[in-house]
């Protein structure tokens, strides 16, 4: 399966849909990871930075902006588990 993945020419797509709740748990982290990456997280209004360093914070997203995707299907896992249990 292959990852979204947000480059210069498509990162304004992106950002319209996640503003319209329009993106999936794996665009929105491959978003995020750009965003940190560039450094445009730290620059665009607020939401940003502050959603990027939470997901910086519960190492879905290293501070090069890497997308840890082992720690995301690890929780999507985990919250499949308790939903099921």
């Amino acid at each position: 399966m292959s990852r979204p993945r947000v480059t210069a020419k498509n990162q304004l797509d992106y950002i319209i849909r996640y503003e319209s709740g329009e993106l999936n748990g794996e665009e929105q982290l491959a978003l995020f990871g750009y965003l940190i990456r560039t450094g445009q997280a730290w620059s665009l209004q607020g939401h940003y930075g502050r959603t990027a360093s939470q997901m910086i914070e519960h190492g879905l997203i290293n501070k090069k902006g890497e997308v840890q995707w082992q720690v995301y299907e690890r929780a999507v896992a985990d919250i499949g588990m308790a939903m099921s249990g």
